[in-house]
């Protein structure tokens, strides 16, 4: 049985994407970025948690930061979600950025749904449903027990044979992953830098623990989409991949299909590849590691 003082309780990772928000800009789609907060039971006030990271020009933003929070089954955690729109690069100056609204939720019942998933209406400042063009504004939220795994995947992405996004220019492309929900949906776990004006973009070598890749899964779904990030508008989908971190292992290169027309539209390819097994102490000693330790005493 678990001991006088024992705590139950389960490390879980969030995943946060919003749908159909306002357009607080004139001339460019919403920055927006989310702070997470939980009620204290005491005093009735939220107390923030973390925040994520600003989304540039998007009004359907996946969110790629890790955000990790501990589910304790004999307490009644109520989560808030507040959505600003970013106006300045200081993300903890609250009051310099536009409201756009919030949601909440019991931590319990995120857990217990029906693929781990809760998608919510959001309320403005004044609590009246967000609407934009008479459909409402929504926030989803995933949720899923972190597995330990301490190795680390490293890889290194080229695309070739981008399309042009423009008759003018070439694409500015950026990669976003995603590993599959239990739901079927996607959660996003890693973006890369925007290359720009190149249909062959060559990326750096990127290094993502597999945990946060697959959840130590290498069979488990991951998505790869390519977009073209363009200025102050929303990004636009250049095409996408469906893999596993067995197969980004095993093949030297994948077809990007367009979202849409399901034509092939340029080829991602994976020229550096590797795992860093990352030992935990535990790890070392069952391996039969020895640990000598001295003692000494100083009297003076």
């Amino acid at each position: 049985g678990f001991g006088v003082g024992a705590v139950l309780s389960e490390q879980l990772e969030i995943f946060i994407s919003c749908r159909n928000l306002p357009k607080m800009d004139i001339n460019s789609p919403s920055d927006p970025f989310v702070v997470i907060s939980q009620k204290n039971e005491q005093n009735g006030r939220f107390t923030e948690l973390f925040k994520t990271e600003c989304v540039q020009d998007n009004n359907n933003p996946e969110f790629t930061k890790q955000l990790t929070i501990d589910y304790r089954f004999e307490e009644v955690q109520i989560i808030r979600f507040d959505i600003y729109d970013a106006d300045s690069p200081n993300l903890n100056q609250l009051s310099k950025h536009d409201y756009i609204g919030n949601c909440e939720f019991v931590l319990g019942d995120l857990v217990t749904s029906n693929g781990c998933k809760l998608a919510m209406k959001l309320k403005d400042k004044k609590g009246k449903q967000l609407l934009v063009n008479k459909a409402p504004s929504i926030c989803i939220v995933r949720s899923e027990e972190i597995k330990k795994n301490n190795d680390e995947f490293v890889i290194q992405f080229r695309a070739s044979g981008l399309p042009k996004m423009s008759w003018m220019s070439k694409s500015n492309p950026y990669l976003q992953l995603y590993r599959q929900a239990a739901d079927g949906g996607w959660m996003s776990v890693m973006r890369t830098r925007t290359i720009k004006k190149t249909t062959d973009p060559t990326w750096g070598r990127i290094k993502i623990p597999i945990q946060r890749l697959c959840n130590g899964d290498y069979s488990r779904p991951i998505l790869i989409k390519c977009f073209h990030d363009k200025d102050s508008a929303a990004p636009e989908e250049i095409g996408q991949c469906q893999t596993s971190l067995q197969e980004l292992l095993d093949v030297q290169s994948k077809p990007l299909m367009h979202p849409k027309k399901g034509k092939k539209c340029g080829n991602i390819l994976f020229p550096y590849r590797d795992i860093i097994k990352k030992f935990g102490f535990l790890e070392y000693v069952m391996a039969g590691m020895e640990i000598q330790m001295i003692v000494a005493i100083d009297f003076t």
